[in-house]
């Protein structure tokens, strides 16, 4: 893939999220690499913020399917999440199990 031309698409919060983000990406055909993954690695797990958080790079022609892929992989997660903070909160505590 050729770098000339790369536009940011998602910041991450974690290298493991933007390279599960790529992954997303590259299945659906679009090329799509982890800028400043190094970086994080390098420094371990301190928190330096937001301008240093892996970014998902993508050539300009795939600009707006990849945005639409993203939105669709993060309405997935929320869902998830909902879902599995329903269900731990329908489940009995053990302090009411006899």
């Amino acid at each position: 893939m050729s770098t000339g031309s790369l536009t940011e698409v998602y910041r991450a919060a974690s290298v493991l999220d933007a390279k599960l983000m790529q992954s997303a990406l590259e299945s659906a055909d679009i090329p799509a690499v982890v800028s400043g993954e190094l970086l994080q690695n390098a420094l371990g797990d301190i928190p330096l913020g937001w301008s240093t958080a892996p970014r998902i790079m993508v050539p300009e022609e795939f600009v707006d399917a990849a945005k639409a892929i993203i939105e669709t992989v993060e309405a997935d997660a929320q869902r998830n999440r909902d879902e599995t903070a329903e269900e731990s909160d329908e489940s009995p505590s053990a302090d009411s199990v006899e």
